[in-house]
């Protein structure tokens, strides 16, 4: 049986890593961890007990991203073999120390040691207490950034049996469900856009004093003053994004961004928080009757170009039905997602990639 679980086990966690779709997810310093539990505890060598279902419940705090303590409690349900209609009760319970190795997309695998202790209440007889050490390795599956779908095997050693020709080498195989609350999640940096350049303003030429007898100098040419034909404090020279509507945030390029209003990875929902900036946006569209608007979303480079391009789509139909909420009328609005085809940052860093998940919109007359 306990060669069953190892090879049920070891299979599972091959199955994940080969078939799970990309993603991003990691354990978070200082999140709690709740994972209910359930799965088979093995007795070996000479403690005459059947193997038995287990379930429990395991309480966590993560320190730091790689490490965490974690205590937990199992109930054992078996039975002796010398007795007949002799149920024993276990109780497992230890304090464990887990190191999350690293994080392949939302798969995290880890390795774990710890002590604890275990008591077998026979229905008849006495109670044992005994002394334990457990090593073992899981694997994690983020689900989302908050749940994760967890695989444990642990080597269990009661106290006594290291060492001795009989040992009481136990297994401890579960499956369960995390859960994290709290924590550090990393927020993508925003991009500050830099305030407008006033355009110099035009040199007077100085007037001209004739003086006899020294021949009169020619004037100096003026070259004429940079212009900002649409008032979004980008001259015309550098503005990527032209006819930009009074009222609108633009970044460096000129272009206008719903600044502030950044993506989670693989996410496409706006949180409440960035609802005045879409209010403002759905103002300036008031203000201006005759135009319309494309809603234009953007990707990292992470994952597929398909995939990237849903994703983008996604992001920019969520905008528009949130602007059409509010009473502006459909047929001025479009959405078009252009997947991780127009950077407005390099991808090769974390902030460069946090940019890049955005929603731009085109103003269009």
């Amino acid at each position: 049986m306990k060669k069953n679980c190892l090879t049920l086990t070891v299979s599972v966690f091959l199955l994940l890593t080969l078939f799970m779709t990309s993603g991003i997810a990691e354990d978070r310093q200082g999140a709690f961890t709740v994972t209910p539990n359930i799965g088979w505890y093995f007795f070996e060598g000479n403690q005459n007990l059947d193997d038995g279902i287990t379930s429990g419940i395991n309480l966590g705090y993560s320190i730091t991203k790689n490490w965490a303590v974690e205590g937990s409690i199992n109930y054992i349900d078996s039975d002796r073999k010398d007795f007949k209609d002799s149920e024993v009760s276990g109780y497992l319970y230890k304090l464990d120390a887990l190191y999350n190795i690293t994080s392949f997309g939302k798969l995290v695998p880890y390795l774990a040691v710890g002590v604890g202790g275990i008591t077998l209440d026979p229905s008849r007889g006495s109670s044992e207490n005994d002394f334990l050490f457990n090593y073992g390795a899981g694997l994690k599956y983020f689900l989302t950034d908050d749940i994760a779908l967890r695989g444990d095997v642990r080597h269990v050693l009661p106290y006594g049996s290291l060492g001795k020709d009989e040992s009481q080498n136990n297994l401890l195989c579960t499956v369960g469900v995390s859960f994290l609350f709290g924590g550090e999640k990393e927020k993508p940096k925003v991009e500050e856009t830099p305030k407008a350049e006033e355009p110099p303003k035009a040199v007077e030429e100085p007037a001209q004093v004739e003086e006899q007898p020294k021949e009169e100098e020619p004037p100096k040419a003026v070259e004429p003053p940079r212009t900002d034909s649409d008032g979004d404090g980008v001259y015309d020279d550098l503005d990527k994004c032209p006819n930009t509507p009074k009222g609108a945030t633009v970044d460096s390029r000129g272009c206008w961004i719903l600044e502030g209003v950044y993506f989670d990875t693989e996410k496409w929902n706006i949180v409440s928080q960035y609802f005045p900036i879409l209010d403002n946006v759905v103002g300036i569209i008031k203000k201006n009757p005759d135009m319309k608007l494309e809603v234009q979303g953007h990707t990292d480079i992470r994952g597929t170009e398909k995939y990237n391009q849903k994703l983008s789509e996604n992001r920019a139909k969520s905008v528009l039905e949130y602007i059409a909420g509010k009473g502006i009328d459909r047929e001025k609005l479009t959405a078009k997602g252009f997947g991780y085809s127009v950077p407005a940052a390099p991808n090769d860093t974390a902030e460069g990639m946090s940019k890049n998940r955005r929603v731009e919109l085109k103003p269009i007359y």
